[in-house]
């Protein structure tokens, strides 16, 4: 799921029934590249918030050349986030919620606004985990780790200062390793049960 960056149409004078009409004409102009967080298992139900975790960072990405929009901060609870033009976000230990918004410095009615909620880690989830059991030897397999909150809601991929580590119980049977803090690769190396 993404966001949408929306154009909304001119205005000129008009009847209050075609100026009512025009909340349903607008024309979307280009999808931001800023995830929404969706439920592990149940991509079809939504959450208007990206999820960020306190003391960490999140670069938001768009579709568009980043040079052309500017990020602000439009409002905070407890100044928990802090917003750079370039859409770097840093939190801080404080959990809330605060609204950015994002404006295209050359078409300036192109703005879009991101409710995002600063609040902990509460479960770690790895998609298709049960691969694992089938996995040959001297094979591998990748797998996304998930963060999510205590109501399953996921945190987009990339955060800055969240670490990841793991322990493999019998490293003779399995190796694995954390790939751009998200991906997990497990290779196995002889038969057995790992656990």
């Amino acid at each position: 799921f993404f966001f949408l960056m929306i154009r909304r149409p001119p205005r000129s004078t008009q009847s209050r029934s075609s100026a009512a009409s025009d909340v349903y004409k607008r024309q979307v102009v280009d999808p931001l590249l800023t995830p929404i967080p969706t439920y592990v298992g149940q991509s079809y139900k939504t959450t208007p918030l990206l999820l960020i975790p306190p003391d960490s960072g999140y670069f938001m990405q768009t579709r568009r050349d980043q040079s052309n929009l500017k990020f602000s901060l439009l409002s905070c609870q407890k100044n928990e986030i802090t917003v750079h033009e370039n859409g770097q976000i840093y939190t801080s230990h404080e959990k809330g919620k605060a609204s950015v918004l994002i404006e295209d410095i050359i078409n300036e009615s192109d703005i879009e606004i991101i409710d995002i909620l600063v609040t902990g880690v509460y479960s770690i989830i790895v998609e298709y985990s049960y691969k694992v059991m089938n996995l040959a030897v001297n094979s591998s397999i990748q797998a996304n780790v998930v963060l999510q909150d205590s109501l399953g809601r996921s945190f987009p991929h990339k955060l800055q200062n969240v670490k990841l580590s793991l322990h493999t119980s019998n490293p003779k049977i399995i190796e694995a390793h954390i790939i751009d803090g998200y991906i997990l690769e497990i290779k196995s190396k002889q038969n057995g049960i790992p656990t």
